[in-house]
């Protein structure tokens, strides 16, 4: 799972000294070493691949932020933490903070390491399911999900981040070029990476079979000839922008190896175009259409085995995971391998659809807190759990992320997990603490079950901090939310809002919303968005005045299910 992370902070490597290092690309992302100036003070952009920190590493994160900003820690659509209130001359102190932390292992690729992960994987029954679709126990022809998901997940984030920061070719990418590492449930595929690497099952049929390519085998690219079943692992898929087709690599192992060498020949084919502000696949002249073809030559060359290639559209819409417990996979018996197969077993469909996540239980709460009559069983004492919890607009206070911090030292293998969305997944928590422990963390403020006024709302920095900015966004945001009422439909199946202080809308999620504008007059516009890009607004375009009110009264509307 994804708690095999090594512990041990690897060295930095040379240049990490708290001097900014070159731009890639001459986009202006800021890191943690080339700070960002705002209104409120400096700003520091902390990279962390896969959302994955060690209690350790998140301790370091607060000192930083108390000792050199403004004392909170802000989550983005990344899983990357932002400090804010900076100093501008803080940068020697808090490169030397990070450093020591394991936080920052090269000075000259921090801004690169961009990796999301699904945060769930091997804490779920849908992780445990790839595991043992992983051991034919339910591996289908082509399914998605095998190769012990959540174990290899953590694989691939662990040999990908070491391998950009080895590579110094890589160092060219722009900070906003993004790598998704999905276990097989969609949650992260859906967020439109540069490069996405999927868990899947390739040791069925070939593209032939699938309308990849006619006649293509693993024999066509990279020294596949004589390709046989004992040389896959379960495989994996790799999607390369914003196509539809995905390459099925035989090895579950080449698949870190087969993102980077992706990511290079991007860089090639930017480089033919030096005057355009090419920073991902999609900004290439063709949107990437033609790059396939020169990764897959990378691939032939460096001797990585294709099983084939597979239409797979990736869904419209990222779902994050609901609030709650997550409860652990079911024991299981290992098999005996002197038993016969199960026939009666069906194989898994290709692509299964995601899931609705069962096995998170979310807590219904009172005025007070959770209901103990209506309260799920808690885990067994022996069965570590974990908890799915929402940072209102993505801001932990200092508090906040203390006790969070505390609820991953319950057991030494616990970690915290920031996700796409602005959460947090709390690993290792004992089974039966993970009740009393959710309302620890409800009782700081955190958003901790789905019927929560803040599920889906979030917003961009806004006034003060942002000079761009028509409004204080989240000011805003916090009246409307004050005003709304409980959703009769439930405000998980809702629309997800997002409030911007310019047209720039810093931050904003992908896939279907509700926008709200501030406008330079002081009003709101309000816009059901359907796709993105391009953005497609249905129905009309609602200006409004600033009543939190009636702001409330036109959100609300505007994000019911259609």
């Amino acid at each position: 799972m994804l708690a095999d992370m090594p512990t041990s902070p690897r060295p930095a490597r040379a240049g990490a000294t708290g001097t900014t290092p070159s731009g890639g690309r001459g986009d202006a992302c800021p890191g943690s070493l080339r700070l960002h100036r705002a209104d409120d003070g400096a700003l520091a952009r902390i990279r962390i691949p896969g959302g994955v920190l060690r209690p350790a590493q998140a301790e370091a994160l607060l000192t930083a932020a108390r000792r050199l900003g403004d004392g909170e820690l802000h989550l983005t659509s990344r899983g990357n933490v932002q400090l804010r209130g900076l100093d501008e001359q803080c940068g020697g102190e808090l490169a030397q903070l990070l450093g020591n932390a394991g936080l920052l292992p090269s000075a000259t690729h921090e801004r690169v390491r961009n990796i999301v992960a699904s945060p769930l994987a091997g804490l779920d029954e849908l992780g445990e399911l790839g595991e043992l679709a992983g051991q034919g126990g339910l591996g289908g022809l082509g399914g998605l999900g095998g190769n012990g998901s959540g174990r290899g997940v953590r694989r691939w984030l662990r040999a990908l981040d070491e391998l950009l920061c080895a590579s110094d070719r890589a160092a060219a990418l722009s900070g906003r070029f993004l790598f998704a590492l999905d276990d097989g449930r969609g949650d992260v595929d859906a967020l439109r990476a540069d490069v996405t690497l999927l868990a899947a099952d390739t040791s069925g049929p070939t593209a032939a079979d699938h309308g990849g390519g006619a006649g293509l085998t693993a024999a066509d690219h990279g020294g596949g000839a004589g390709l046989t079943a004992a040389d896959h692992d379960g495989g994996a898929g790799l999607r390369i922008g914003d196509s539809d087709d995905v390459l099925l690599l035989a090895r579950s192992d080449d698949g870190p190896r087969a993102a980077l060498l992706c990511a290079e020949t991007f860089l090639d084919a930017a480089d033919l175009t030096p005057e355009a502000k090419v920073w991902r696949i999609r900004d290439l002249p063709d949107t990437g259409a033609r790059l396939r073809e020169g990764t897959l030559a990378r691939l032939a060359k460096a001797g990585i085995p294709l099983a084939g290639i597979r239409q797979h559209p990736r869904r419209e819409t990222a779902t994050p995971p609901p609030y709650g417990i997550v409860t652990p996979p079911a024991p299981r018996q290992t098999p005996d391998p002197s038993d016969p197969p199960n026939s009666s077993v069906p194989p898994m469909p290709p692509f299964p659809p995601l899931p609705s996540f069962p096995s998170l239980l979310c807590i219904p709460r009172g005025p007070s807190g959770p209901s103990e009559a209506i309260r799920p069983s808690a885990p067994a004492a022996t069965s570590p759990a974990a908890l799915s919890i929402g940072a209102p607009l993505g801001r932990l206070t200092g508090p906040q992320w203390e006790r969070l911090t505390s609820a991953a030292r319950k057991a030494p293998d616990g970690e915290l997990r920031l996700t796409p969305w602005r959460g947090v997944i709390v690993t290792g928590v004992p089974g039966d603490q993970a009740g009393s422990t959710l309302d620890e963390l409800a009782a700081t403020g955190l958003i901790t079950t789905a019927d929560s006024p803040w599920t889906g709302v979030g917003a961009c920095i806004g006034t003060p901090g942002c000079a761009k900015s028509a409004a204080d966004v989240r000011a805003m945001a916090e009246a409307v939310v004050s005003w709304e009422l409980p959703s009769a439909v439930g405000r998980f199946t809702q629309l997800p809002v997002y409030w911007s202080g310019c047209e720039r809308r810093c931050g904003r999620p992908p896939g279907d919303r509700v926008d709200a504008l501030a406008t330079p007059d002081g009003s709101f516009r309000v816009t059901r968005v359907c796709g993105d890009p391009p953005p497609v607004a249905l129905g009309t375009t609602v200006p409004t005045d600033t009543s939190a009110a009636a702001l409330a009264h036109t959100v609300a509307h505007a994000r019911r299910p259609r």
